[in-house]
This record gives structure tokens, sequence and C-alpha cells, in this order.
């Protein structure tokens, strides 16, 4: 026989009940008190989808502080989901066997099978990011909600676009293996450490030889003459106005090759294109810029053997 009082326990007035009140305290009441006071939330998934509760009463699932996910029938990837309302969860995956996708109605975030994290909506655009204890878990985020804030001033913000990447591209930046100050295109650059070009493209020998200026390493090339050669207007040069170079050439051990030049490449100084020292093993060099589309201005200088 028990008698019930305030916060729903029940307590015995007679010895004989006494193990059935501790079954009662130890079954269904501790849980209720450590829920209560902890705010965590076992939720029974079954399906593939289904969503959060956030109406006002007992039932709204919203409010509490944790959520722990268990399979109740879950017969796939599970999506779940969630409002777009501000807030930073607690959230643990018990299922054995599916992921749950978290989706606020912009942004999803997956939380895999066993694994515990704090999945945080940020209540405007249904923006939403899960991180683990172990680390960031949703690797997809939108640069319009990822942040760097100045750990002195959190009004100083460092933010990312990725807007000019081509669709359907992944584009990776691989960070220096060293501490200093980014370089950016639009401003003047005071170069403290020494720099160094790539060890530049070969070119193929050839009767014509079409250069890509865009893809010489270093702004370099290297050619090797084995044929009367003629190099013709760059493929590129439309998208290469400002590019400055080095070709930096030789005979092959026979020699006696002559070289010449399309109608858009221009010596300085002279009408005529010079000629290529033609002797075996001959070096020659050839400085260039891309003034425009229709123009490369170029010097030929013959450095010896």
């Amino acid at each position: 026989m028990t008698e019930t009082i305030d916060f729903g326990i029940q307590v015995p007035t007679e010895f004989s009940d006494s193990n059935i009140w501790g079954g009662i305290i130890n079954g269904a009441t501790v849980p209720q008190l450590a829920k209560l006071a902890g705010g965590a939330e076992p939720i029974e998934l079954s399906g593939t989808s289904g969503s959060i509760l956030a109406t006002a009463g007992a039932d709204n699932q919203y409010r509490n502080a944790a959520w722990i996910f268990l399979d109740d029938g879950v017969s796939g990837p599970y999506t779940l989901t969630i409002p777009s309302v501000e807030k930073c969860t607690l959230v643990y995956n018990a299922m054995g066997t599916y992921g749950i996708t978290f989706d606020a109605g912009g942004d999803t975030a997956e939380l895999t099978p066993g694994q515990w994290g704090f999945l945080i909506v940020n209540g405007s655009g249904g923006h939403c990011v899960l991180l683990t204890f172990s680390g960031l878990t949703s690797t997809e985020v939108s640069d319009n909600v990822f942040r760097i804030l100045g750990s002195g001033d959190a009004s100083k913000k460092l933010a990312f676009n990725a807007d000019t990447i081509t669709a359907g591209q992944t584009r990776t930046i691989d960070a220096p293996n060293a501490s200093g100050t980014m370089a950016l295109l639009e401003q003047d650059q005071q170069w403290t450490g020494a720099q160094r070009s790539g060890t530049g493209t070969t070119l193929t020998s050839a009767t014509t030889i079409t250069p890509t200026l865009l893809n010489w390493e270093g702004n370099r090339a290297s050619l090797t003459l084995s044929h009367n050669a003629t190099i013709a207007n760059p493929s590129d040069i439309a998208s290469a106005v400002g590019f400055v170079g080095r070709i930096v050439g030789q005979q092959n051990s026979e020699g006696g090759y002559d070289l010449d030049f399309g109608n858009v490449w221009f010596p300085i100084g002279r009408s005529d294109p010079p000629s290529v020292p033609t002797g075996p093993n001959d070096k020659f060099r050839i400085d260039l810029e891309v003034v425009s589309a229709t123009r490369i201005d170029y010097t030929l200088s013959s450095v010896g053997v």
C-alpha cells in the first residue's frame, strides 16, 4: 500500500511494501529526477525520418538540454527535422547502425552511431553545425556562418568567401609550415624572406612550339633545340596579359638549329628577330613580357656554352 505525495513519489505505509517502493524509486522516479535536473531527453526513433517536438507543454522535446537517440525500428539513415531556433544541445546517437542527419531547414549535420556532440543552431536561415568531442563532424559549413573572432576583441572577424570557386569543384589550400603574415594580391608587398621560383617547365622541341604561359612553373621554361623551330603565339595570351617570364634555351649536342617567333612576338630595340647561337650546346635566354593580347615584348641574349 502506498500514498502519493508531491513530486509524484510514492512512499510505503506498510513495511511489506518497502521493496516495491525501492523498485519504484530506482526504476522510475530517479531517472525522471535525473531527466528534470540534467535536461536529458531519450528519444526513440523509427523509420527513416522524424522531427523534434517543439509544442508547448510536457511533450516539448526541444527545451531539453540533451537528446539521447534510441533505435525503435530505424530502417535506414535517419533525417531529423529540428526547429530553426537558436540553441546548443548535447546529443548522443545510441544507435548501432545508422547515422542521424539534423536538418534545420538550411545546413545539415550528421551524427554517426555511438558519437557524442554539441548541435548548434544559429536560428537564422536554418544554419546548424555539429561539434563532436573529437572535432568538427560536419565538414560542409556555409562560409556565411563560419567566422574566426579576435581573441582580444570579438568585434574583429575573419570570414571566408567560396563564391569564386567553379561550381562542383573543391579547392584545397595548403598551409605553409611556418608562421608569418598573409600576402594579398591587392596590396603592395614588402618581402622579408628570400623568394624562389619553381624548377620551370620543359618545352618540347618541334618545328612549331605553342606555349601555354600560365602553365609555366615559376614563370620559367627550358628548351633544348633539336629542330629548326618557331615559337608560336601562346594559346593563352589573352588571359596572360601582364605575364613576365623567361625561356632558358640551348642547342643540342649537334647544334645548327634556328629559332623563329610568331607574329605577336616583338623584339625590343629591333625590327627583325634576333638569331640564337648555333654551336653545339650553345646557350641562350629569352626574357619576355605579355603587353597585350596581341603583343609580347622580348629580348634574346646569347650566354655562351
